[in-house]
């Protein structure tokens, strides 16, 4: 019951933080679920409505790269959404998947999860991944 209720406070402090004006960006991403890497730190499409996250306690990004559909049509995407909250001082993070390129909502929730930098070799900028057991979610702004 107590992770319900954080659960659904946290989501709620999501809401009522996300009314700034979003923000949007290209760069690499990396996605792995399960083991299995569907982006390997390809260019995706980038936006969140908490920029600059590095100065809020707050904040979603969500990543997603446009791919072939099986049948080798266009129109298909892996996306994921990484959210961050702090409660009480501390810091919760967890991202949702969609799972499967043709479908376009996010179908996975994965929490808790831990960060870490998100590093590319020869790349000096800024990123972070989402992580938990096998599956990584990783972006850079």
């Amino acid at each position: 019951m107590k992770k319900l209720l954080l659960t659904l406070f946290l989501s709620t402090m999501c809401l009522v933080t996300s009314n700034a004006e979003e923000t949007e960006w290209e760069g690499k991403c990396y996605i792995q679920f399960q083991g299995e890497v569907l982006v390997d730190n390809e260019i995706c499409k980038m936006s969140s409505g908490d920029m600059p996250i590095d100065d809020k306690d707050n904040f979603n990004v969500q990543a997603l790269k446009d791919v072939l559909c099986d049948d080798n049509t266009s129109g298909c995407a892996y996306f994921f959404y990484a959210q961050q909250d702090k409660l009480l001082g501390k810091y919760f993070w967890e991202a949702s998947f969609n799972v499967s390129k043709e479908i376009n909502k996010a179908q996975y929730y994965i929490r808790p999860m831990d960060i870490d930098l998100y590093f590319i070799p020869g790349y000096d900028g800024s990123g972070v991944c989402f992580m938990k057991d096998d599956s990584k979610f990783c972006f850079e702004y």
